[in-house]
């Protein structure tokens, strides 16, 4: 009963993570390359969107920096354009 509700209960917390259960065995198995690259998708595209997110958030926080520095003369109100962001 308690193996029972604690798979339901990874279930669950995959289902509403939207994530991928690596644990899972339909995950594994004799799969082609073809086969896990869908299966991977979805976390490759909550990670691009998740990326997205933080560079407007990091943009935004410099946009807010540099006019405050702006004000002091350290550097132009347009620098935060200047900034590049890299994930890997």
């Amino acid at each position: 009963m308690i193996e029972k509700h604690l798979n339901r209960l990874e279930a669950n917390i995959m289902r509403i993570a939207k994530s991928v259960n690596f644990s899972d065995e339909s995950f594994a198995g004799n799969s082609t390359g073809v086969a896990m690259k869908y299966k991977l998708m979805r976390l490759e595209n909550n990670c691009k969107t998740m990326e997205r997110k933080f560079i407007t958030a990091l943009r935004y926080e410099f946009k807010m920096l540099c006019s405050a520095w702006a004000k002091k003369g350290n550097c132009t109100k347009d620098d935060y354009l200047k900034v590049w962001y890299e994930y890997k």
